[in-house]
């Protein structure tokens, strides 16, 4: 991610105002995010591949002030973290989907400041939002969130990244902190401050 590329030249064409906004998907193609659109390229050519998204056509995607994160899960479905949701684009169908906290499906995200996106292998979906951790399950497309209350040590998270053994790392506006979900379903929480040698 980068927060903002001001020139990409692709197809001779200068595409301004990238935001934070591209990611390698697996078939070496950069998905890329400006205010406008979403768009497809391939980095080795400079070629334009496709439009995925013009926000200006699709009245249910609200303006985007700020994409905070995207990434592609195994199945090739991208997710992208908004300040107003999360936007989930599926390929092979060319279809589209958004998550708010007033959306009316599967997911109801009950934060929709989206700050960090991390896949598991186990195809869950950690969101840091600027209101508590949530986790989405993919197969069943159930959420469960962690908050101040659940012994996180602060609801607004910056930063969210999961490790081989399942282990999910966080930053928070209180530090760094460790959830580790357990076999009969409990968790337990760890922070780390200065006296750990942060």
């Amino acid at each position: 991610l980068t927060s903002q590329a001001k020139e990409l030249i692709v197809d001779g064409i200068e595409i301004n105002n990238v935001y934070r906004a591209f990611v390698r998907s697996r078939n070496g193609n950069l998905i890329c995010i400006t205010k406008e659109s979403i768009f497809e390229i391939d980095p080795i050519q400079k070629r334009f591949i496709k439009t995925v998204i013009n926000f200006s056509e699709q009245l249910f995607v609200p303006y985007i002030a700020v994409v905070d994160d995207i990434i592609e899960d195994k199945k090739g479905n991208v997710w992208i973290g908004t300040s107003h949701g999360l936007l989930y684009w599926n390929e092979l169908q060319n279809s589209y989907q958004f998550f708010s906290d007033t959306t009316k499906n599967t997911l109801i995200l009950p934060e929709p400041t989206i700050t960090s996106l991390a896949l598991s292998d186990e195809e869950i979906l950690w969101i840091g939002t600027t209101a508590g951790l949530y986790k989405y399950d993919l197969r069943n497309k159930t959420i469960k969130g962690y908050h101040v209350k659940n012994g996180v040590p602060n609801d607004k998270i910056w930063s969210v990244a999961v490790d081989s053994d399942e282990r999910v790392w966080a930053t928070s506006n209180r530090g760094l902190f460790k959830l580790q979900e357990l076999p009969d379903g409990k968790f337990t929480i760890r922070s780390y401050t200065i006296d750990d040698g942060l």
